[in-house]
């Protein structure tokens, strides 16, 4: 039998749902074999799903972490493996005293045994000879120093001369509003790295004459304030800056 249940069913679904036998309750849902260890539960708790639009019970193992479907209409039903506990009986008569036994006689004590002989030492075996050690190996030969390989050819400058509307500096892309040459210089007037002002300082026009004359820059000049982020040079690259600065507006390089 089952005991009661510990949460409400409504109506005549709730006669309904405490008729189900023990071997529909077993296939009711969807259980595992495995599960089948922990239904009842530990505590001899049966733990089932009822479903408030189809009336139909089914049971879960909730200790394996199962659980109704509430979203879906089921309520979490729960009773016992063992039914109510019944009234307690009347008491029953006293019965009478029964008559005591005899007493046994005692045993004799038996005589107490005589130690045995305690047996021989055994004699201590000999320490065996330590092993010989082995020679060292002898030490091998430094080779020699090979000869020093020949210098490489300089790497490739993309040395133009002068300036041209657009061409690649040091990674980057230089634009000048407009250019001229002479024989012995060449004047970029509005230059931008990828579109952004240039900062004017002599590493960052020395940069660019380098990379695009091989030479010095001459003069380089500017007014007012750079837009920012404006561009600098680090020494191996052009990085982002806002910390104020005057813009190159005219730049000229020797040849």
């Amino acid at each position: 039998m089952f005991g009661p249940l510990r949460n409400s069913i409504p109506g005549s679904l709730l006669a309904k749902a405490v008729t189900v036998s023990t071997t529909a309750l077993s296939l009711a849902g969807p259980l595992s074999g495995a599960a089948h260890a922990d239904i009842p539960g530990a505590n001899g708790v049966y733990t089932g799903c009822y479903s408030r639009i189809t009336g139909s019970l089914r049971v879960i193992d909730f200790e394996a972490g199962q659980r109704c479907r509430t979203l879906l209409g089921e309520n979490t039903v729960t009773w016992s493996q063992t039914g109510p506990k019944g009234a307690t009986g009347a008491t029953g008569a006293t019965g009478s005293t029964g008559a005591a036994g005899a007493t046994g006689a005692t045993g004799a004590t038996g005589d107490t045994g005589a130690p045995g002989a305690t047996g021989a030492t055994g004699a201590t075996g000999n320490t065996g000879a330590p092993g010989a050690t082995g020679a060292t190996g002898a030490t091998g030969n430094t080779g020699a120093t090979g000869a020093t390989g020949a210098t490489g050819p300089a790497a490739p400058q993309p040395i133009l001369g002068q300036f041209i509307a657009t061409q690649i500096v040091r990674d980057a892309t230089l634009t000048c509003a407009t250019t001229s040459v002479t024989a012995t210089s060449t004047t970029c007037s509005g230059p931008k790295i990828n579109g952004l002002d240039i900062r004017l300082a002599g590493i960052e026009a020395q940069a660019i004459c380098n990379a695009v004359t091989g030479q010095g820059f001459n003069t380089a000049s500017g007014m007012g304030a750079a837009a920012t982020p404006y561009v600098i040079w680090t020494g191996t690259a052009w990085t982002l800056s806002s910390a104020g600065a005057v813009p190159m507006q005219n730049l000229n390089c020797d040849r």
